[in-house]
């Protein structure tokens, strides 16, 4: 038996964009389509991807991000490719190997902080979110510059620009991105009653990958009552 010994296999913008308009019929398999075509299906498998962005914390779209410190500065914001930040985060002082963990609480917690100025070292974060993007507070506020913050980035999904690119997605998520893409084009194309049939299989599909990109632990079911003797 012979294999090819190749692993590789991706597909561009534009390879997607012609599956998904052959899955509706718009055009014939692995024919071209027109430029008004591939510039309308460019525009909703973007929409598809803005709107996986919360569907879930992947391990491949996370990544390890610092920030420095500034003495007497409440706040940082992550850049604008972070859809989310989590833990874990730690704190470490210039020149020292030790971190501190820096645990995450939630908004009513930081905002009934009597005092949000006092400094030290970080204990606590909290992540406020607007549509200009994200910015972290740390309480206790950092008393020194230079020190080293490192938290844990969620990143959005990259756009398709031109039809040469390919996915920012692990290769697996192909096939949920044609279908998604037909999906939604099924009612520009006259074919709203495949589209009920091609979401159920995209929906499928993105559960699925999903649940495996994400990490597993250990779960203990203890029954009520029989925990510690009782």
């Amino acid at each position: 038996m012979a294999t090819s010994s190749s692993t590789n296999f991706e597909q561009s913008r534009d390879e997607i964009i012609r599956d998904a308009l052959a899955k509706v019929g718009a055009v014939g398999p692995d024919e071209t389509p027109s430029g008004p075509q591939l510039l309308h299906a460019a525009r909703a498998l973007n929409r598809i991807v803005k709107s996986l962005d919360p569907e879930g914390n992947s391990l491949w779209r996370v990544v390890e991000r610092t920030a420095t410190s500034t003495d007497g500065t409440a706040s940082f914001s992550p850049a604008s490719d972070v859809i989310a930040v989590d833990e874990p985060m730690n704190y470490k002082r210039s020149g020292e190997n030790a971190r501190t963990p820096i645990r995450a609480m939630s908004r009513d917690d930081y905002m009934n902080i009597g005092d949000r100025t006092i400094e030290g070292v970080p204990a606590q974060f909290y992540v406020s979110e607007a549509l200009s993007g994200l910015t972290v507070y740390l309480y206790p506020v950092p008393d020194a510059t230079g020190d080293t913050i490192t938290y844990s980035a969620v990143l959005r999904g990259q756009d398709f620009d031109t039809g040469a690119d390919t996915p920012d997605f692990d290769p697996a998520w192909t096939s949920c991105l044609v279908y998604g893409l037909a999906a939604d084009l099924c009612f520009d194309y006259g074919k709203p009653q495949m589209a009920m049939q091609l979401r159920s299989v995209f929906e499928a599909e993105k559960s699925k990958l999903i649940e495996a990109g994400t990490e597993h632990g250990h779960v203990t079911l203890v029954p009520f009552g029989s925990y510690g003797g009782w």
